[in-house]
């Protein structure tokens, strides 16, 4: 469904009803906010494949550094001192030595 669909779905308020209870937060909120500057091409780059994906840039980049993250540590190297570890009671990513820094 592309957002000229969903804004026309959703304009019935019959169709604005909830499906069901709430998702349960699992705790996955993202820590800081890190600042970091892209030169005016790549930006657009990332605005453009976002949107294809239906996706916030913050997301695609959030994604983006996830899976270079596993490109350079894959799991086997997981553990590894000052590379990445993963929370055994989720997926998500921290780097060690800064437990602030996350990646979902």
């Amino acid at each position: 469904m592309d957002p000229k669909d969903e804004f026309e779905f959703y304009a019935d308020e019959n169709n604005r009803e909830p499906a069901g209870p709430p998702l349960p937060n699992k705790g996955n909120r993202l820590s800081s906010h890190v600042p970091v500057r892209f030169t005016p091409q790549t930006i657009a780059a990332v605005r453009t494949l976002a949107h294809r994906e239906h996706i916030s840039v913050s997301n695609w980049i959030r994604r983006a550094v996830s899976r270079e993250l596993d490109r350079l540590a894959p799991p086997q190297s997981l553990g590894t001192p000052g590379i990445t570890s993963t929370t055994p009671e989720s997926s998500e990513t921290f780097v060690e030595n800064e437990p602030d820094v996350r990646i979902a």
